[in-house]
């Protein structure tokens, strides 16, 4: 066993020196080869730690390190911190040397730096393999070793006055500069310094905002940049243009990359002359800075929305009229429009709450001239659940980045990543969306880059969109009665129109939570109609649909046999229709739906009257639903009406005002059943023969009943062709209508009969005295109807006291509203008359005029004459 033992071991050794002597040529020529093979490892080895530069140590001045999420472009997301980034592992605690081992001073140079100066080194990467080097005042802070690289442009920023690092940051800019531009342009402090570095290639997305931007750092070179080209730069935040130190080596045309550009040696802070950078910041608009422009109702749908839905107008502009530039209307008013919030060339963009339905943002980002970098933020911005309306003008493709695009996308656009030069886009998406929304339209511009097609959308949108897997074919429906009824009926061109035939008509939803189940929503309305069809009609039944809470199920539209289309037309809006019996004037048929609408719901205690020719204003309801709760309060308030009778154009101009009248005005009016039942049921023909507007006076025994009226009234009646004296002095003369859709009323339990009377007294012991020399027009009262009294100032109060012969004697008074601007016909009593007291604005100050049956007359103070008629004819003492 032993003797075999010992015959392999001898063959083992007999090997290699079979091998040496066949490939060597014997001992010595191995050993040779074994002492070059060391030293080309000794050299190599001495280039890789050359190259490394490892990093000792790095410090972040304390609450300087800035959210990578402002800027970076890192594939895991912003790090918490900057030893949690993937670019930087163990940052904190690695230490190497701060000083080459071969020169002894920071940076690797070759003689120290003076005082007052900062070393550096700056490298870009190798090829692909080896990463750039950036040294600062010793400390490597981006290095091979360390990894904390990757493609495109590495940078390191300086605090010029702590000269302590704030951040590194990694650009893909081989992929997209927009992060790179955002950065520079909008994270930097200003007079920081950078320090930047390529890697593999950084030019490829490299565009024209980042080489401007890279020039207000001092480059120059920058302009130059081609692919697989190095560079490598020290600047400082405000530098001009060519005096960064910067390197820039081109590839040559045998090469895959360029050899590294490098740059080293001592600089004192600042580098050089600095000037403060200005940023062109978009206009962004909040609720409390958002201009509103005109207001539209309904953004000129001829529907109201239905619930959870909202009203919106988009249109895109005429590039080539000027005055026709992009809109975006919301719930009934223009956001954004020609000088309303800088609407204009690029994105138009309004963020809308989906739970309130307001505007909460809105956002001009000229993406033809500027860079993406706003836009993003602004869309960043947007929190779940919000709605984003956008549209473009004129150019907005030019300068859009990819990662806008991202974020249109995310929102659910599937179209925004194929906008060219000049194309118009409009876009309805949402946070959170899933998938692809169904409300967009791209119209392209052509390969001549013509002007595009116009878009010009008006819709319901809902306050939830629903998303789709795949792009979604646009929005189709179907109106059948609309359809049905403008087949049977002519005259009515505008909404048998065939743009809008198919339009769904459904009720404004009800905004407002806290006036969810308030009882003026579960009141009846009854409209009365005796004449009126056609456009008069539908823009009635419009303006009852826009009502925000309306409930169509509750509205009656009553006629009579000869109007069919009435009946029809309300059953299309979702409305009841009663046939009324045939009778002869307007006022049997208002008295006839009174008993009809009370005897439907027998156990309301408040219902709606509305009559033919009027529209009603955007807050009717809600200015109904703001007094109701005072009527269960005052058994002397029977009702409340929205029109004012005197409530003409310069004499009523407080949308927030009420006052208390002893009559009914008309038009349109709540009132209650206990008024009704005790005083009106049975008796209409008797007490109510003549239209309401003529005035209802009640009779006596009444005397202590009365209704709310608002200084500015809430609804208007169309104009009277071939009017009467009293139709061309009611409906044919200037009026205030309120327009807003919200406007809060002041001081609603005032109208309470005793506080209303403890306000009329504050009003006269704060008044003045109407002197000669603000009655001396009046003399002029042959200039009918305009207001000659002379009132300076305003936030005023004056008070006129007249004389009466008896408390039906308002001879004085009639003429003191002929010149004073209000209602006056010859032998028709003053409407709005409160205990003998007329009260009324004019210029924004409170006038009182005072009979002397009134029982305010004995506030009247000694010194005070009372005017009487002869003051008109000029005869008095």
């Amino acid at each position: 066993m032993l003797q075999i033992e010992v015959m392999v071991l001898g063959r083992l050794l007999r090997a290699p020196k079979l091998i040496i002597n066949r490939y060597f040529g014997g001992i010595k020529g191995f050993l040779i080869w074994l002492v070059i093979l060391g030293v080309v490892i000794l050299v190599f080895k001495s280039f890789l730690l050359r190259a490394s530069r490892l990093l000792d140590s790095k410090t972040v001045d304390s609450g300087e390190s800035l959210d990578d999420s402002a800027g970076g472009a890192f594939p895991h997301g912003p790090p918490g911190s900057m030893k949690d980034n993937w670019l930087f592992p163990d940052l904190e605690s690695s230490a190497t040397e701060k000083t080459n081992a071969k020169t002894g001073f920071k940076c690797d140079l070759e003689k120290p730096c003076e005082g007052n100066e900062y070393a550096y080194y700056v490298r870009s990467a190798i090829g692909k393999n080896i990463g750039p080097s950036i040294c600062w005042n010793g400390d490597y802070i981006v290095s091979n070793t360390r990894r904390n690289w990757s493609r495109g442009l590495m940078v390191v920023v300086i605090n010029d006055e702590t000269k302590r690092l704030v951040e590194i940051k990694h650009f893909d800019t081989y992929l997209d500069d927009a992060a790179f531009v955002r950065y520079l342009k909008l994270v930097v402090a200003d007079s920081h310094l950078i320090l930047a570095a390529s890697a593999d290639e950084m030019s490829y997305n490299f565009h024209e905002d980042a080489r401007a931007w890279m020039m207000r750092y001092g480059s120059k070179s920058i302009s130059q940049v081609k692919f697989r080209d190095t560079f490598v730069i020290l600047g400082q935040r405000g530098l001009a243009s060519g005096s960064a130190i910067e390197k820039l080596v081109h590839r040559g045309s045998e090469q895959d990359f360029a050899d590294p550009a490098e740059i080293k040696g001592c600089i004192s802070i600042p580098v050089g002359p600095l000037k403060k950078i200005q940023v062109t910041k978009p206009q962004i608009g909040d609720r409390s800075s958002m201009m509103t422009g005109k207001e539209l109702a309904n953004c000129g749908l001829r529907h109201a929305c239905g619930p959870n839905t909202f009203p919106v107008h988009m249109f895109t502009g005429k590039q080539k009229r000027s005055d026709a530039g992009p809109k975006i209307c919301v719930n009934g008013k223009y956001v954004l429009a020609e000088g309303i919030n800088d609407a204009g060339r690029g994105f138009n963009i309004a963020v809308i709450d989906p739970v309130e339905i307001e505007v909460i943002r809105v956002g001009h980002f000229d993406t033809y001239a500027e860079d993406s970098s706003h836009l993003e933020i602004f869309l960043e911005m947007i929190t779940e659940g919000e709605i984003i309306l956008a549209i473009t003008y004129d150019d907005a493709a030019r300068k859009l980045s990819d990662h806008a695009k991202h974020l249109l996308n995310e929102l659910g656009s599937a179209q925004v990543q194929n906008m060219r030069f000049r194309d118009n886009w409009y876009f309805i998406g949402q946070k959170g969306v899933d998938g692809f929304v169904d409300r967009e339209q791209l119209e392209y511009s052509g390969i001549r880059h013509e002007w595009p097609n116009v878009i010009d959308k008006r819709m319901c949108v809902p306050t939830k969109l629903q998303g789709f897997k795949i792009k979604p074919d646009p929005l189709t429906s179907k109106n059948p009665k609309r359809r049905e009824f403008c087949t049977k009926y002519e005259g009515y061109d505008d909404f048998c129109d065939v743009n809008h035939m198919d339009e769904l008509l459904a009720p404004a939803p009800l905004t407002d939570r806290a006036l969810q189940g308030h009882v003026v929503f579960l009141t009846p309305i009854a409209v009365v109609i005796k004449d009126m069809t056609g456009k008069a009609l539908q823009m009635l039944l419009d303006t009852i649909l826009m009502q925000p809470g309306v409930d169509p199920k509750i509205v009656y539209v009553m006629h009579d046999k000869e109007h069919p289309d009435a009946g029809d037309m309300a059953s299309v809006y979702g409305f009841h229709s009663v046939l009324l019996d045939s009778l002869e004037t307007f006022p049997d048929y208002m008295n006839q739906g009174m008993d009809k609408i009370w005897s439907l719901f027998p156990k309301k205690s408040y219902v709606m009257m509305i009559e033919e020719a009027v529209v009603l204003s955007p807050d009717y309801l809600y200015f109904m639903a703001q007094i109701l709760p005072m009527l269960k309060q005052d058994e002397t308030l029977i009702g409340i009406s929205a029109w004012n009778p005197n409530g003409y154009e310069g004499v009523s101009s407080n949308i927030s005002l009420l006052y208390r009248i002893e009559t009914i005005p008309g038009l349109a009016f709540l009132m209650k059943r206990t008024f009704y039942e005790r005083k009106l049921k049975g008796r209409l023909k008797k007490c109510c023969r003549r239209r309401s507007w003529e005035v209802w006076k009640f009779s006596s025994g009444m005397e202590d009943y009365e209704m709310v009226v608002p200084d500015i009234s809430r609804v208007q009646h169309l104009p009277v062709v071939q009017p009467s004296k009293l139709e061309a002095q009611l409906f044919n003369r200037k009026r205030v209508v309120n327009l807003e859709p919200r406007p809060e009323l002041a001081g609603v339990r005032s109208i309470i009969a005793d506080r209303y009377e403890e306000e009329i007294f504050r009003l006269i012991r704060d008044s003045k005295p109407m002197s000669m020399a603000h009655l001396k027009p009046c003399r002029q009262a042959l200039a009918v109807n305009n207001p000659l009294l002379h009132l300076p100032g305003a936030g005023k109060v004056y008070v006129l006291y007249f004389n009466q012969r008896s408390s039906e004697d308002y001879t004085v008074v009639a003429l003191l509203c002929k010149c004073s601007g209000l209602f006056f016909v010859e032998g028709v009593d003053p409407f709005g008359l409160h205990k003998g007291m007329l009260r009324f604005t004019l210029k924004n100050n409170v006038i009182l005029f005072i009979g002397s049956a009134s029982p305010y007359f004995v506030y009247k103070p000694p010194s005070t004459e009372p005017i009487g008629n002869e003051f008109f004819t000029g005869n008095e003492r």
